[in-house]
């Protein structure tokens, strides 16, 4: 996959079985620049992402952001075989929000599958976030502008994210959207990774890393112009169990999942985590998750 400012927007690619060569590349005709972290897929299906994160060079000419989220826009998944190209694409109306990671996607008997971590607004570019959530003008961004009830709020930055799970009815067309975990800023999730055997095919299991908001917020407040996400535990996420503490007059808590926190020690972070199966695993989590993790007091690095 790949996106450019200038049609054709985002182009579809197949690699040989031998990653030597590309055999087939697709305009998928899109009328704007999305930017489009990954796709998904399915034994039969390539999935797509057509959020309003976009890319612009006629608002870079004008003096205005070359990126920007579109809160008003439209957000669209596409389904396309394959060895399809963009007129056989089926396209699923959702409502806007941002997603950069796709934990799996896959087919369940009429309906395709879209697991992901999405979130309602977008943290790029960041200027926008400061402004909506914090109630900050672009002349005020400094250091000293955040005092402690700012990085308080600037807690509430991270409350957006959630796994979201969408079911697209190839059949009928309709669309099914759920979150399968709550907002709570304690328990904020990136960088989803799976066993690689299972990608494209229904799974149980799905391991994430966890945000440190309270020490991003810290962060945050004095490196307005670089990242601010700290990643301070390892999270396992359980898509055929429950939460067990749901409360029974809430249906949209019925259907949270089971989800396990590992926490790092205080000052400790990690960064690159991946999953490594185990070569004689019999069971689908069978393996390790392996991660550099760094403390930041005694700055010392371990794996």
């Amino acid at each position: 996959m790949g996106i450019n400012p200038l049609k054709p927007y985002l182009e579809l690619g197949i690699i040989s079985a031998d990653g030597k060569q590309m055999v087939r590349k697709v305009d998928v005709k899109l009328n704007r620049c999305i930017i489009c972290h990954e796709i998904g897929v399915t034994k039969r299906y390539n999935v797509i992402l057509d959020f309003p994160l976009t890319i612009d060079l006629n608002r870079l000419i004008i003096g205005e952001q070359l990126i920007k989220y579109d809160k008003d826009g439209y957000a669209r998944i596409g389904i396309m075989p394959h060895y399809g190209d963009a007129n056989s694409i089926k396209w699923f109306e959702i409502e806007p929000c941002c997603v950069f990671h796709i934990i799996n996607c896959f087919e369940d008997n009429d309906e395709v599958v879209v697991r992901a971590c999405g979130a309602r607004k977008s943290i790029i570019p960041r200027p926008d976030i400061i402004i909506d959530e914090l109630g900050l003008s672009l002349d005020a961004l400094n250091e000293t502008s955040f005092n402690k009830d700012n990085i308080e709020s600037s807690k509430n930055l991270f409350s957006f994210f959630k796994i979201c799970e969408w079911r697209l009815n190839m059949r009928t067309n309709e669309v099914k959207m759920k979150n399968l975990t709550t907002n709570d800023h304690r328990f904020i999730m990136e960088f989803p990774m799976i066993n690689e055997h299972f990608i494209g095919l229904k799974n149980k299991f799905g391991y994430l890393q966890l945000i440190d908001s309270e020490a991003s917020s810290k962060y945050f407040a004095k490196n307005l112009s670089g990242g601010f996400a700290k990643f301070g535990g390892l999270a396992k996420l359980h898509f055929e169990e429950r939460q067990v503490e749901n409360s029974k007059d809430n249906k949209e808590e019925e259907d949270l999942i089971k989800v396990e926190h590992h926490i790092f020690p205080k000052n400790t972070f990690c960064s690159g985590a991946t999953f490594v199966p185990k070569l004689d695993g019999v069971d689908e989590d069978d393996g390790w998750i392996v991660a550099f993790t760094h403390n930041e007091k005694y700055k010392s690095i371990t794996k």
